[in-house]
């Protein structure tokens, strides 16, 4: 029985959904196997982004639905024909709401309309395509593309309007990181067909090209640090001004979803096996913690999808495991265990929003 490595535990769509889609995807119980993929099980919340005042949502059900929550739960807005890509501005459930599936895998489908909910920001520039990947201090990165797949990326706000910064194509990823920092990666789907990535970590900031092995898998830290998939091996950049590393124990080819702070970082690797004799694939997640310089402390393997979340101080995880989201450090001790619970996101402040598998959502200090 052959294991088949699978990069993709990463974002589907441009990237905000992976604070949660991992979480929140394709997981069973640590001895539970699908047993009929002909009968579609009920689909879960998706929980996209929270603060300490409220949430963005993707309805239990509805999977193409956003919803926006305050705290005491009341739904404060809900919008129909987006999946997964919402930011809150300020504070949420106050957010932009952009881009679609189609849109991004598509160089001809242009964007649904921009969904504005009680956000203090000036209208986004009008484009084909139009999306907004994360909000830093009130300010929104707003990456658009024309019809002839010209694509920029700025910084936009109430009355702030960035200079527009060429990208190589429309063809464009997101994976958030510690706190607001995150990587945007831009596939050159011309002649070079090659991939290129932008550290974000404050507003006004877009971030240098670095060219990379492909779009989708790395992350970022606030102070500067990241992890990128580069000349086949997995590269760890510290601010510090120390050479960059070569991580252990993975390739390039292995790197799906990681996050990355000052004392550490969690890569995870999506394993199954394709040819199993039932004709049903399990899907397995391979954790590796590292410590500050690339060297792994510890690895386990858990049942089902799961990707980690990292504290704004990026010395705590949470990922989902089974029917339960675990909080961990970052070098891999076990802090907490909230049952019941399928998907977490931290806080600005470090608490830890939690939902259940209908979209409740309560709020904890781990």
């Amino acid at each position: 029985m052959r294991e088949h490595v699978h990069k993709r535990l990463r974002a589907g769509l441009i990237g905000v959904f992976v604070l949660a889609a991992a979480l929140t995807s394709s997981c069973v119980g640590p001895d539970e196997e699908r047993q009929d993929d002909s009968v579609e099980p009920p689909q879960e919340a998706a929980l996209v982004t929270a603060d300490d005042h409220g949430v963005i949502i993707q309805e239990a059900g509805k999977e193409d639905v956003m919803a926006g929550l305050n705290r005491q739960g009341k739904k404060i807005w809900s919008q129909p024909g987006h999946e997964g890509l919402a930011v809150c501005v300020s504070q949420c459930p106050k957010a932009i709401v952009s881009g679609s599936l189609d849109a991004l895998n598509s160089p001809v489908v242009a964007t649904p309309e921009v969904g504005y909910h009680t956000a203090d920001i000036a209208r986004l520039p009008k484009a084909r395509k139009v999306f907004v990947p994360v909000s830093i201090n009130g300010q929104v990165l707003v990456v658009t593309a024309d019809k002839s797949g010209k694509s920029t990326a700025r910084w936009w706000g109430k009355s702030i309007s960035g200079n527009a910064s060429p990208l190589e194509s429309s063809r464009v990823f997101w994976n958030p990181g510690q706190g607001a920092s995150g990587v945007l990666f831009s596939e050159d789907d011309g002649q070079t067909g090659k991939t290129f990535a932008r550290v974000i970590r404050r507003a006004g900031d877009i971030g240098s090209a670095i060219q990379v092995d492909e779009a989708g898998s790395g992350c970022a830290a606030t102070d500067g640090s990241w992890i990128l998939p580069m000349h086949d091996d997995v590269i760890l950049h510290r601010p510090s001004g120390k050479k960059d590393q070569v991580m252990d124990g993975i390739s390039s080819e292995e790197l799906g979803a990681c996050v990355i702070g000052p004392h550490g970082s969690v890569i995870a690797s999506s394993i199954g096996d394709p040819n199993s004799d039932s004709g049903k694939t399990k899907i397995k997640t391979r954790l590796i913690h590292f410590n500050a310089n690339g060297k792994i402390l510890r690895e386990r393997t858990e049942t089902g999808e799961s990707a980690p979340v990292i504290s704004p101080d990026g010395t705590m995880i949470a990922l989902r495991s089974g029917s339960a989201v675990v909080v961990e450090t970052i070098d891999g001790r076990t802090k907490k265990t909230y049952d019941g619970k399928i998907a977490a996101v931290f806080t600005p402040s470090g608490q830890l929003a939690l939902m259940t598998p209908k979209g409740k959502v309560t709020w904890e200090r781990p």
